[in-house]
């Protein structure tokens, strides 16, 4: 099909352009973006945050900001535990530290639940 329009020099190339262009693609422009794209992440999120912190100050008392993060972090010691994790990893997205949510159940308190149920 390509014969009709391209002559087999023509056609080859254009084939070869074509792996020329996405070999520099690859060999410059993607190790060029990876640098790009953590300057433009770090950027953002500072005006993210700058935003953020003036909305806060705006908006919510510490009575409420107190009482969110005692609603995200409740405990109730007979059946769960949250935690807070701190990740750093610098090297990947989103290149600052950000936290974590861990809830860990107890397995006993499920069993006496179900016991406690059967009984009544």
């Amino acid at each position: 099909m390509m014969s009709k329009f391209f002559s087999t020099k023509q056609a080859t190339e254009c084939i070869l352009f074509r792996i020329v262009i996405c070999s520099y693609i690859v060999k410059t422009l993607f190790p060029k973006a990876k640098e790009i794209h953590q300057a433009v992440s770090e950027i953002k999120t500072s005006n993210f945050n700058a935003w953020h912190t003036l909305w806060l100050e705006k908006y919510v008392t510490p009575p409420m900001l107190k009482s969110c993060n005692e609603w995200l972090l409740k405990t109730e010691r007979n059946r769960f535990i949250s935690q807070r994790i701190t990740v750093s990893e610098y090297a990947k997205p989103p290149y600052i530290p950000y936290y974590k949510y861990m809830v860990r159940y107890y397995q006993f308190e499920k069993d006496e639940e179900e016991e406690e149920m059967n009984t009544e």
